[in-house]
């Protein structure tokens, strides 16, 4: 599509997620539609195997990835909002800050989603923010530690690290309530 698609528009949400590399759930791959976005006030493009998105952002949201026009990933996480839940949204932004090759920082992710007063999505933002992790190394680890947070637990320590004390071998465990033992 991107050798037909108007000069003006990118690629976005889930679709932008998947050339970034962020992980995302399996119900958004059942909808095999591309997401292409145009900014406001533009129309919406339409046309067969695409979800067309007008959206008010800034030239600075839309960047190049492998000679494709993309948002940013600060704006493809914020947009991720409307389309999956908190549990996967704090998936994707532990991704975004990963402590190795990060796509972002946390901060440039508040500052994006600050934006986003008023839209879908924006009350999910709030949520996730203050549970993204740096630490976090997986999908899965990140989803857990969302559950255990709503489920009213104190928030574990992120990959921890164990020496044995007799072997001085090195263990690592992908959360720990240290406090508890």
């Amino acid at each position: 599509y991107s050798l037909r698609m108007p000069a003006d528009a990118y690629f976005s949400h889930a679709t932008a997620a998947l050339l970034w590399g962020i992980p995302l759930p399996p119900f958004t791959m059942r909808d095999a539609r591309l997401d292409i976005s145009v900014t406001a006030p533009s129309r919406a493009p339409h046309a067969r195997g695409i979800r067309g998105h007008s959206l008010d952002l800034g030239a600075d949201q839309i960047v190049e990835l492998h000679g494709l026009r993309v948002t940013s990933p600060p704006r493809t996480w914020c947009d991720l909002a409307s389309v999956v839940g908190i549990h996967d949204l704090v998936a994707a932004g532990d991704f975004v800050i990963k402590q190795v090759s990060p796509l972002a920082s946390r901060r440039e992710l508040a500052v994006t989603a600050a934006t986003f007063f008023k839209r879908r999505g924006v009350t999910l933002l709030r949520q996730a923010l203050p549970l993204l992790s740096t630490r976090s190394e997986s999908h899965p680890e990140s989803v857990l530690r969302v559950i255990l947070h709503l489920a009213g637990l104190p928030a574990p320590t992120v990959n921890h690290v164990i020496v044995d004390t007799e072997s001085g071998g090195v263990m690592r465990t992908d959360l720990a309530f240290i406090e508890f033992r």
